[in-house]
């Protein structure tokens, strides 16, 4: 069966796509935010010009029949181009506005320098707000899974979750931490397997370092004993400088502590930072957003960033 759809409106479908996915033309019309007369109307016009039936309306649910199954795929990539369209001629006649979250883990934030990033991006889009929100890299990559959050600065855990995109836009190695008179001290690079035996300082487990970090233990065969456990920076440091213990930290962190001794681990151990969004389409002040993340070119340590701050 063939039909035409010149004639109908965007809104028709919209009204179809909403009916379709609830189930309910009650339900449709509450996402479509109108009135279930003017959903009904619609959709009723919509097969009028159609000359099908889209619904099987018979009580006590409403089915889709098979010519209304045939035309959801096709309503919703006609809805996605429409938006794209609008999308993509948006820069020419207004500039994108609204409120945007920027989700940040605290790491990134020290090797960015985001009020002046800020700032920056105010200047150019002065009509979107930005609003920033720290947390651990594993709990804002599951939230941009889930869509509940759009933009995100993180550092990808080893496993990202499904629905989740990733653009790289800081590399550095991860190093051995110890102090100056730690047995390890004098070695100018250590195995991961060098750490059986060693009392290690770890870090939250929902943090991507942490996770970073098991996988290299677990795949060298290593169980840590009594690790100790912590989530900041500042007790991790204070914690080495004692000969507690040894981390593994990224090198532009170790950076900011020259009084303790860092060695290169070999096999080569990574932390990256990524720009975070969600599959699919962005709204445009987070379109914006991510587009201006994506031209950031971070590449090398803050030596003055603060040394309290959550690892993530």
């Amino acid at each position: 069966m063939e039909w035409h759809i010149d004639p109908m409106e965007l809104r028709q479908l919209e009204y179809f796509v909403a009916v379709a996915q609830e189930l309910s033309f009650s339900r449709g019309a509450a996402r479509v935010h109108v009135v279930q007369s003017a959903v009904s109307s619609g959709i009723a016009k919509l097969e009028r010009e159609l000359g099908v039936q889209l619904f099987d309306r018979t009580p006590p649910a409403v089915v889709l029949t098979p010519a209304g199954t045939a035309l959801l795929a096709e309503a919703n990539a006609t809805l996605d181009a429409a938006q794209r369209a609008r999308e993509v001629t948006a820069q020419f006649t207004t500039n994108p506005s609204g409120t945007v979250e920027l989700h940040i883990h605290e790491g990134c934030s020290r090797i960015l320098d985001l009020p002046a990033f800020i700032t920056r991006f105010r200047d150019e889009h002065p009509l979107i707000r930005v609003r920033v929100k720290t947390g651990l890299s594993v709990s804002i990559a599951r939230a941009i899974a889930e869509k509940s959050v759009e933009v995100g600065l993180i550092a990808p855990p080893p496993q990202p979750p499904p629905g989740i995109r990733l653009r790289n836009i800081h590399h550095e190695p991860l190093v051995l931490v110890c102090a100056p008179d730690h047995p390890l001290a004098s070695r100018q690079q250590v195995a991961v397997a060098d750490l059986a035996g060693q009392t290690l300082i770890l870090h939250d487990p929902e943090s991507a370092l942490r996770q970073i970090v098991d996988l290299a233990l677990d795949t060298a065969g290593i169980r840590p004993t009594d690790p100790y456990e912590v989530d900041s920076l500042s007790t991790t440091m204070d914690l080495a400088r004692t000969g507690a213990g040894v981390t593994l930290l990224p090198a532009v962190a170790a950076a900011w502590h020259p009084d303790l001794t860092t060695i290169a681990v070999t096999p080569p151990l990574h932390w990256d930072i990524a720009l975070a969004t969600p599959d699919g389409r962005l709204s445009p002040p987070a379109a914006a957003l991510a587009k201006a993340l994506a031209t950031l070119d971070l590449d090398g340590p803050n030596l003055d960033a603060p040394q309290s701050i959550l690892i993530a």
